[in-house]
């Protein structure tokens, strides 16, 4: 199978300079790496670009030990104080924003942009900082805010304050990705294996002709949790990363 998927690699690159992206290794199981090793040794011209968490190359399969041993390595560092408080304002849209509250974001994403974006957002989202004319006010005292520990726990604590319905759809929704449609969550509700007795949908309360309002009642910072729950969110804790190329 690794043999087959390197031929067709190669047809569709036929020949040309590449450069292949892949993010997260840290996780891959031993046959991604035995595929991935397999590339980079059969594929030629081929600049092959790695990103994987700081500290979990010892957890890695042999094979990917192996592979990073012979790579060129780069640590990306999280990012600066200014940099962090730059991306806050854009991130809430204001001009400024406490000193106080950008310190503390700083200090507990250690710089992680993700980190330090949801940490915002949360705050806002919660009432604990409110937006007026451009700038970020601060509502309670830092010291009685119950920070969670890492991003996935700050994630699924503001799921876990949505009704089941919508909590339901949103899981079925970052199934289908980042951009979806109703007919393809309606056709997943539907899946007689979901719960063992047809309509998964009607079975918590949402009949297929509930499911399209329920989504639409969802406000805005529901939808861009959805989104971000689809993309980077599952792995966001520690720094900025680790890069390797080979």
């Amino acid at each position: 199978a690794i043999r087959l998927m390197v031929r067709v690699l190669r047809a569709k690159l036929a020949g040309g300079r590449t450069i292949l992206v892949f993010e997260d290794v840290h996780w891959m199981d031993s046959s991604s790496w035995k595929l991935l090793e397999a590339v980079r040794k059969e594929l030629s011209p081929l600049l092959l670009l790695v990103s994987m968490r700081p500290g979990a190359e010892p957890k890695l399969p042999p094979e990917g030990t192996a592979l990073l041993a012979a790579a060129r390595r780069s640590e990306l560092s999280g990012l600066r104080a200014h940099e962090v408080e730059e991306l806050l304002q854009r991130t809430l849209g204001v001009d400024s924003l406490p000193t106080a509250v950008a310190r503390e974001i700083m200090d507990r994403s250690a710089g992680n942009p993700l980190f330090a974006m949801e940490f915002a957002l949360a705050m806002r989202d919660e009432g604990l900082v409110q937006i007026v004319d451009g700038r970020c006010e601060l509502k309670v005292l830092l010291d009685l805010i119950d920070f969670p520990p890492s991003v996935e726990a700050l994630i699924t604590s503001r799921f876990d304050r949505l009704p089941p319905a919508s909590l339901l759809l949103l899981k079925v929704a970052a199934v289908c990705g980042s951009e979806f449609s109703v007919e393809a969550v309606k056709r997943m509700l539907s899946r007689s294996d979901i719960d063992g007795n047809g309509a998964a949908g009607a079975a918590i309360g949402i009949p297929a002709d509930a499911i399209e309002p329920t989504l639409e009642t969802l406000t805005s910072s529901e939808a861009d949790m959805l989104r971000r729950m689809s993309g980077a969110g599952r792995d966001a804790r520690g720094g900025a990363g680790r890069g390797a190329r080979s």
